[in-house]
């Protein structure tokens, strides 16, 4: 699994609660809380290093910066719905903890799916407070009836700041002595937790997510390909085109959650 950090206000399909037929995502992370219900199939659902195959009725939950993954088959239906996080930054001090991955009581998840639906039907119409009386509504919830589950808060903490400096600082020169020292660890250190965080090491991570911004604006502006590789970091145009080759039937399959919207060539 090698994760990237997904920056959900430059994606073209900016989805905030949507049914998806026979989806499925690479390995990833974000801000943003994600939840989905399962209507019909087999999916796969990978949270921060465990696994699950859930069916309908089950659902997933994400707290923002968790590694996760997932593939549908058998035309697998579910509903994706995300919290951006100046929406759930209201209720945060009740988020302190975080919640569950996995919601397996398909009886008591039913009144989420209630919840989600008519969000659905209201997508056109629906007000920014009344959007927050659902999250309200669907985190209250799920924290009711599943209550926190233990995790190392002071260290999930401590790595959003560091995905936060990388995305804001990908397109300039990083290595892992200058982060270490800026974060005050170790090199040693910084690395092995970086990859049992993230299961990448550092420089494969931020490759990787400038290759996700080269994506989104290779979509959106008519520079020259040359010029948008090397603005978004990359020393060379061969470190872009090795990823994307090593990526392309991933990125072919997935053009519904991408910004780009077919295969790259090398001219």
């Amino acid at each position: 699994m090698i994760g990237y950090f997904e920056d959900y206000t430059k994606r073209k399909h900016k989805l905030i609660c949507k049914k998806l037929t026979n989806t499925g995502c690479q390995t990833h992370f974000h801000g943003e809380i994600e939840l989905s219900y399962i209507l019909s199939g087999h999916h796969t659902i990978t949270v921060a290093n465990e696994t699950q195959k859930l069916t309908s009725g089950d659902m997933y939950y994400c707290n923002p910066y968790e590694l996760h993954e997932c593939h549908s088959n058998d035309n697998g239906e579910h509903i994706l719905f995300t919290i951006r996080p100046f929406e759930y930054a209201p209720i945060s001090n009740l988020l302190k903890s975080s919640l569950p991955n996995f919601l397996n009581d398909k009886a008591f998840n039913k009144k989420v799916f209630l919840l989600l639906e008519e969000i659905i039907i209201k997508q056109g119409t629906i007000n920014l407070l009344e959007r927050q009386g659902y999250i309200g509504l669907i985190l209250g919830n799920i924290l009711s009836r599943y209550g926190y589950q233990s995790k190392k808060t002071d260290t999930k903490r401590k790595f959003e700041e560091i995905l936060l400096y990388i995305d804001k600082h990908y397109r300039e020169p990083l290595d892992r002595d200058s982060l270490a020292n800026i974060f005050g660890y170790s090199p040693t250190y910084f690395s092995r937790l970086f990859e049992e965080n993230f299961h990448c090491g550092l420089c494969q991570y931020i490759n990787n997510l400038r290759y996700e911004r080269t994506l989104s604006d290779l979509a959106s502006s008519s520079s020259r390909k040359t010029d948008i590789i090397l603005n978004n970091g990359f020393n060379n145009v061969q470190s872009f085109y090795r990823i994307n080759r090593e990526r392309k039937t991933v990125y072919n399959n997935l053009k519904e959650f991408h910004m780009f919207d077919g295969p790259i060539s090398n001219d």
